[in-house]
């Protein structure tokens, strides 16, 4: 069983993904409602700045793991 799960991982995956979208379309009107409110747009900037920040904070953490990977092979 695990053989299958690891053979198909991203069709599993992407089956997942779809489900959750068909179980989300029936609440997009209230959705958009919510998104065209001013506290729907004060909660979707929230949340873009979160994506910001927490990406940005990946790349510096990238950074940092690759100046310390490019040290240790420079001093071996």
């Amino acid at each position: 069983m695990t053989g299958f799960i690891k053979q198909y991982r991203t069709e599993l995956r992407n089956i997942l993904i779809i489900a959750l979208f068909a179980m989300l379309i029936p609440y997009l009107p209230k959705l958009a409602t919510l998104v065209l409110s001013s506290t729907g747009m004060l909660i979707s900037m929230s949340m873009l700045a979160g994506v910001v920040i927490g990406l940005s904070l990946k790349v510096y953490f990238h950074t940092v793991v690759m100046r310390i990977s490019k040290d240790n092979t420079a001093n071996s």
